[in-house]
């Protein structure tokens, strides 16, 4: 201290400025010589300093600014201190300003720094709003010193930008017109420094930070999100195709343009092109990367979102299709048109229609065929035209189909089957015309076509059948309240033919429901849903097969229970949500079970379908049911279950990653699961999901905004325990508790194999087998596929602790990756006799998550479900990749709270281990603090698992 007192009786003296200047560059220098005690006297003498240089000129005012700023930062470099980051802002805001008033050529550096400090308060809980304000006011203010066009300009610029993008990631409100200032300013720096750089990172960094803002802080502004691709594009445009930052730049522009089509144009042009991205990276990366399985996944949530009726679950890529011999036959070539039309759906289908009409155009137009072929040739080619319509609506294709049409019909013998076919396929054009020009008199034209074509089919036959569907729908565009129309549905539908189609009742139940007919709907969809559980009786086919059956009858018992509470019977329509579990008809006088829950518990579905909100259903332990329908939409749980995509795998961003985990499960908590609490309060909310999107939102780790509390937000995990079930596997009052397991069956790390180890999954199995009587535990050059088959059956518990590999394309090849990178396939699981297992648990891999579903060529439902009805108890699954340090931590305190009886059944045993993980502090966990006593104290009362990411990684589904 006493080199700071002599430099301080320096001062005393009439010194000149210079003078001046050079005792305070000491005083600077002999700062760090100085412990925490000293720097605090420090401190009190340039305030003293000040007030006695108050009247020279400000010249050493100025001086003992930023002596003063200097003292501060060396002494908040060695103690984090909340005040002392308020007076270092402060005296940089003072230092900057007397800068400004002498004029002098550093003032802008020091407006900058000032700036900086300031923009570092903004995470204050009350002020920080209005620090992030000064910070933008002190970076606008260095901006306007600098020349425009020099480096600086640039330089503080982009500075200027994001601060304002901080401020607004903190929900400060800026008005229009200085946003509108931050992008130019961010499009010039990034064009500045690629001319200057070509090989510069800067475009990248720019849309990361510009990404993570419009999607990290829950907002949606547009503006960012053009700018973002815009950047996204500048970057990609200076890439070769070796370049190792090709695929990161695709992923970037493919999930932009994914958000842009959802957020802002519903155009398929964006969506399209968003999968061209992903399917280049398939191309570009090997295809068991990361990268690999990533774009693997967008390109399925593109081809789920594109429009089209229904969702849209082929896989088929136009490379995929073989081209015919040029020597061919004409039915070998319209063969393989109408496959390529069959499969033209999402983002592939322009593409697909104009490979057939390519491939038809080998044809030409047919007058060389026989009468026969020349009306199939028609019929495929017309099919092809009208598909190609929707992607060009004003082109001369609808009048092409219509001419090669009615000259195939013309040449077919009047009142014949094939002429009746032709002029149905002649009402479809007119129907298509009608939807173009709105015009009556074409939609007229079309019911004339389509009610003779029917008048000339045989009854009963399938285009009789066809025909009658087809009226029946032109008749209701025409009045949606036709009776005509919906007698027809009915006829189609054949409610009185036990092997009618439940397709067609399901189509009757939508007709009548569009009428506001939600008696005759409900009835309808009842037949619909006996027909679709009839099916399920039949044990046969594929595992693939059998689990697209299950889910087909899913969708129907959930349109059959939304039309049930619409006509004011939520008896039927709770006996319709939870048949397709049981997994049988109904016989005369039988039905689910449906005995309440136990007490403390209540039992919710959800139900998400096409067109309507979402619908909660509940059965309380009276026994009474309501019901509420939810203020969120199908689309939105769509659009939200499309950022659960996000959370899958290896994505190329972590903060990224983090930010969208904590988003999604803040927008389930607002939209789902708060709603539902306060209508039906309870301590154990059990929900049972209907539909394939509902599944991959993360409803346990729910939260919400609560400005009582510290956080300002409050999580369900912290009052109310949430589990998931199937609609024939759900508590209920009365039911034996489960045997509690004496067996376990342990798996993990297994080696050798490509991917890195796991030594917390290895870890986390050895201490769970210490848990009960009778374990196998298979690790290393054990963990075998035949090793593990052989121990599967008998297991009360099995633990898979394992890397995992989803195939977006070929679902139930995606499995676990044992020893010699052998595959225990889900399929393989699934067909595994796993009725006496009380849990499994999938850990350490991608494949438990209640976020994937077995799309494949065919809608399968989720894979938790699937082990459900396997007869297992209850799963544990991870919904994302969580880390594996906290992932091993969360199971083994798991294992201790179950089997140590202080909680009884498993899925509040992982509810208090998840409280443990994100409350639990370094101090508490042990390890090794720091040596600086400052460090060590902020060390100590650090949750360093606090964020979901970790300890939301795993729900619980069962009983």
């Amino acid at each position: 201290m006493r080199h700071l007192n002599e430099a301080f009786s320096l001062c005393d003296e009439e010194s000149t400025t210079a003078n001046l200047a050079s005792i305070f560059r000491l005083w600077q220098r002999l700062l760090p010589k100085h412990d925490l005690g000293e720097l605090t006297e420090a401190l009190n003498l340039l305030r003293e300093l000040k007030e006695r240089g108050a009247t020279r000129g400000g010249a050493l005012n100025f001086d003992a600014s930023v002596a003063l700023l200097f003292t501060y930062e060396e002494r908040l470099r060695r103690r984090e201190h909340e005040g002392d980051r308020l007076a270092l802002a402060e005296s940089a805001e003072e230092t900057a300003r007397i800068a400004v008033e002498q004029d002098r050529e550093d003032a802008a550096s020091f407006l900058k720094t000032a700036a900086t400090h300031f923009l570092a308060l903004a995470d204050h809980p009350a002020e920080g709003a209005g620090y992030a304000r000064k910070a933008l006011d002190l970076a606008a203010d260095a901006l306007s010193r600098c020349e425009p066009g020099s480096d600086d300009h640039h330089l503080y610029s982009f500075d200027w930008a994001l601060t304002a993008l901080m401020c607004l990631s903190k929900n400060e409100d800026l008005p229009d017109a200085q946003v509108e200032r931050i992008l130019p300013l961010l499009h010039e720096s990034v064009h500045h420094k690629v001319a200057s750089d070509a090989d510069s990172r800067f475009p990248e960094l720019v849309t990361r930070l510009l990404v993570l803002w419009w999607e990290g802080s829950g907002r949606t502004d547009r503006r960012a999100a053009r700018a973002a691709l815009a950047h996204a594009e500048v970057a990609l445009a200076t890439l070769s195709e070796d370049s190792l930052r090709l695929v990161p730049a695709l992923h970037t522009i493919g999930i932009l343009l994914q958000h842009r089509y959802a957020e802002e144009t519903s155009s398929s042009a964006d969506l399209r092109q968003a999968a061209v991205c992903f399917r280049r990276i398939t191309e570009l990366s090997a295809q068991d990367s990361p990268d690999h399985r990533d774009a693997a996944a967008h390109l399925m949530v593109c081809r789920l979102a594109s429009p089209g009726e229904g969702p849209v679950l082929d896989l088929v890529h136009p490379d995929d299709f073989d081209e015919p011999d040029p020597q061919a036959d004409p039915t070998e070539v319209m063969a393989t048109a109408q496959g390529l039309l069959d499969s033209a759906r999402g983002i592939f289908e322009k593409e697909l229609v104009a490979r057939a009409l390519t491939l038809l155009g080998r044809l030409g137009a047919g007058d060389g065929l026989n009468p026969v072929m020349a009306a199939d040739h028609a019929l495929v080619l017309a099919s092809a035209l009208l598909r190609q319509l929707r992607h060009r609506p004003h082109s001369l294709a609808l009048g092409r189909a219509m001419d090669v049409l009615e000259r195939a019909a013309a040449a077919q013998p009047e009142g014949g089957t094939r002429r009746a076919v032709l002029l149905a396929k002649i009402a479809d054009c007119w129907h298509a015309r009608y939807d173009s020009s709105g015009s009556p008199l074409d939609l007229e034209e079309a019911i004339e076509l389509a009610r003779g074509a029917r008048d000339m089919l045989p009854t009963g036959g399938r285009h009789h059948r066809d025909s009658t569907r087809q009226l029946g729908v032109l008749l209701l565009v025409r009045d949606r309240r036709s009776a005509e129309g919906l007698r027809l549905f009915r006829e189609w539908a054949a409610p009185d033919d036990p092997e009618g189609s439940a397709e067609a009742a399901a189509d009757w139940s939508r007709s009548a429901a569009g009428m506001d007919a939600w008696e005759e709907a409900s009835t309808a969809a009842q037949i619909a849903l006996r027909r679709a559980l009839t099916g399920l009786e039949d044990a046969g086919g594929s595992l693939e097969d059998r689990l697209a059956r299950i889910h087909d009858a899913e969708v129907i018992a959930v349109q059959a229970a939304l039309s049930a509470v619409h006509a004011g019977d939520l008896g039927t329509a709770l006996r319709s949500l939870e048949t397709v579990g049981s997994a049988r008809a109904w016989g005369p006088g039988e039905g689910p079970d449906l005995r309440p829950p136990p007490e403390g518990c209540v039992v919710v579905h959800l139900c998400a379908s096409g067109g309507t909100n979402v619908l909660a259903l509940c059965m309380d332990a009276s026994g009474r049911t309501e019901a509420l329908w939810l203020p969120v939409s199908f689309e939105d749980v769509v659009g939200q279950a499309g950022l659960s995509g996000l959370t899958q795998g290896d994505t190329p961003d972590p903060a990224w990653y983090r930010q969208t985990v904590d988003v999604l499960a803040g927008w389930a908590g607002e939209h789902l699961v708060k709603p539902v609490l306060e209508k039906w309060p309870t301590s154990w909310l059990c929900v049972i999901p209907h539909g394939t999107r509902l599944g991959s939102l993360p409803l346990h780790a729910a939260w919400w905004p609560d400005p009582t509390l510290p956080e300002g937000r409050r999580h369900v995990l912290d009052a109310v325990l949430v589990t998931v079930a199937s609609g024939g596997r759900r508590p209920r009052a009365g039911e034996p508790h489960p045997d509690e397991p004496g067996s376990i069956l342990a798996v993990a790390d297994p080696e050798p194999m490509r991917q890195e180890p796991l030594p917390g999954a290895r870890r986390e199995a050895e201490g769970a087998v210490l848990h009960f009587a009778r374990s196998t535990l298979l690790t290393g050059t054990d963990a075998r596929l035949n090793a593990v088959l052989a121990a599967l059956p008998g297991a009360g518990v099995v633990h898979l602790a394992t890397h995992g590999h989803t195939d977006a394309l070929r679902p139930l090849v995606s499995g676990l990756v044992l020893a010699d990178d052998e595959t225990l396939s889900m399929a393989e699981l699934l067909e595994q006799p796993l009725s006496g297992t009380r849990l499994l648990v999938l850990s350490a891999c991608s494949l438990g998550q209640g976020g994937v579903f077995f799309l494949g060529p065919r809608p399968t439902g989720s894979l938790v479900q699937a082990l459900l009805r396997t007869g297992v108890g209850g799963v544990v699954s991870s919904m994302w990749r969580a880390p594996d340090e906290s992932s091993s931590l969360l199971i083994d305190r798991f294992y201790q709270l179950w089997r140590s009886g202080s909680c009884p059944h498993p899925a509040e045993a992982l509810r208090k281990a998840q409280l443990w993980l994100r409350d639990v502090t370094n101090s508490e966990l042990g390890g090794t603090p720091p040596t600086s006593p400052a460090a060590r104290r902020f060390w100590e009362i650090t949750r360093p698992y606090q964020h979901p990411v970790h300890w939301a990684a795993f729900g619980y589904a069962g009983v």
